[in-house]
């Protein structure tokens, strides 16, 4: 889907990621961490029909580097327990 809006849609979800990577830190089930954060990762990624998804943390030249670092996490995490 990836992020619509301006730098303080940006912003918001920085803050979302980087509150979903801590909430892994304490987790008790990373399976029910996945399910809880899928959508914040559809919100996050940009994806082509029949290409791999793209995550989309930038915006008018400034990187959101929490972003990133949730959407490559999750898909490591996510590939786990497919």
């Amino acid at each position: 889907m990836a992020i619509k809006g301006d730098k303080l849609d940006y912003q918001n979800v920085e803050t979302e990621c980087l509150l979903a990577i801590s909430e892994l830190k304490i987790t008790t089930s990373v399976s029910d961490w996945v399910n809880r954060n899928a959508s914040l990762y559809g919100r996050i990624i940009i994806q082509p029909e029949g290409l791999p998804a793209i995550i989309d943390f930038n915006f008018a030249g400034e990187s959101y580097l929490g972003i990133h670092k949730f959407g490559r996490l999750y898909e490591m995490i996510k590939g786990i327990f497919e």
